[in-house]
This record gives C-alpha cells, sequence and structure tokens, in this order.
C-alpha cells in the first residue's frame, strides 16, 4: 500500500528546501511515495505535449534522487485532459513521448490525472492502450458514477467518497453515466 503526499494543488509551487522538509517528515511519518504534479507547473498541464528542458530534468532528477534518499517512491504526473483528443493520434504520440521522458529519468511510476473529461469512453481505449503498449497497471481512482477507464483497471479505488456528493449537487439527483455498472 502507499502512503504519502500528492503536491497537486493549485498555487505557487513548493521550492526545493520545502519539498526536502516535507521528505523529513513524510520519511519521519512512516510514508512511503511522493507524487510530484504541481498543478501551476505548466508540464503538467496545460503545456502537457512540450517536453521538459534539460535544466528542469535535472532538477526532477534530483528531486527524484533526494526522494529516494529518503526511501520515498517518486511517481510523476501529467494531466493532459484540458485538451486532449483521445482518439488523436498525435495526441496519444505526444503523451507517450512525455510518459518516455519521464520514464527516461528513472521514473517507473507514472501518474496520469482525468480530472475533467474523465466519462469519455475513448479515455477507456487509451487506458488500454497505455496498458498494453507500456506494460503499465492501471488503477483508477473515481467516483460513484465509475470513468470508463476503469474497464481495463487492474484496481480500482472508489469506496472513499461519500455515496452522497458534497457540495452544490448535495441533495440533487445527478443521473448515471450510461456505462456505469447499476449499484
Amino acid at each position: 500500500m502507499l502512503t504519502g503526499v500528492i503536491e497537486g494543488f493549485y498555487g505557487r509551487d513548493w521550492r526545493r528546501d520545502e519539498r526536502l522538509e516535507v521528505f523529513g517528515w513524510m520519511r519521519a511519518a512512516g510514508m512511503t511515495a511522493y507524487v510530484y504534479g504541481p498543478k501551476d507547473d505548466v508540464h503538467i498541464r496545460a503545456r502537457w505535449r512540450s517536453p521538459y528542458d534539460a535544466g528542469q530534468l535535472a532538477a526532477l532528477a534530483d528531486l527524484k534522487a533526494q526522494a529516494a534518499a529518503q526511501g520515498l517512491r517518486f511517481l510523476m504526473a501529467i494531466a493532459p485532459s484540458l485538451d486532449i483528443t483521445y482518439s488523436s493520434g498525435v495526441d496519444r504520440a505526444a503523451l507517450a513521448g512525455r510518459i518516455d521522458q519521464m520514464l527516461g529519468l528513472g521514473v517507473t511510476d507514472v501518474v496520469l490525472l482525468f480530472d475533467f473529461r474523465r466519462y469519455q469512453l475513448s479515455l477507456s481505449r487509451l487506458a488500454e492502450t497505455i496498458a498494453e503498449k507500456r506494460g503499465a497497471t492501471i488503477v483508477v481512482v473515481t467516483d460513484k458514477w465509475m470513468s470508463p477507464a476503469a474497464v481495463p483497471a487492474a484496481g480500482i479505488g472508489s469506496k472513499a467518497w461519500p455515496t452522497d456528493p458534497p457540495g452544490p449537487s448535495k441533495g440533487r439527483s445527478i443521473p448515471r453515466p450510461p456505462w456505469a455498472p447499476v449499484p
């Protein structure tokens, strides 16, 4: 089981010294994993097709080494869902290139975040392609309506979410997507 911290928030990214402080705290707390995924890193979200330059790669390699020195598994995130076309060969090639760049750093765990448009059926085909071509294990964390990417998933985590979503939709009936299993 992984326990840890996801740096995946909006706002200013943590500085290197802040990350190292968090790594030390994580080690002391017995945590095992750190996910690099700050939303303000434009290569994760807004310009996900653009590779990191040599300086950025060096900084990420250093961060990975620092995490390993604390006994932490280092995972990197990419969130192409703002504008990816799942059926586009060009976009799939760009995503494969970005994943290859992460693997080239020695990162063995890549987290694909699909917080927008996660219910498109073509997402399931993309997940299948990634699993087949990269030998990846797909694990989906989803809500009770189940993203179609859950189809090829080896593991699905959805029990952590409340059965009645909080916020503005609370108390209203939200339709179940047609591909979601009947509860």
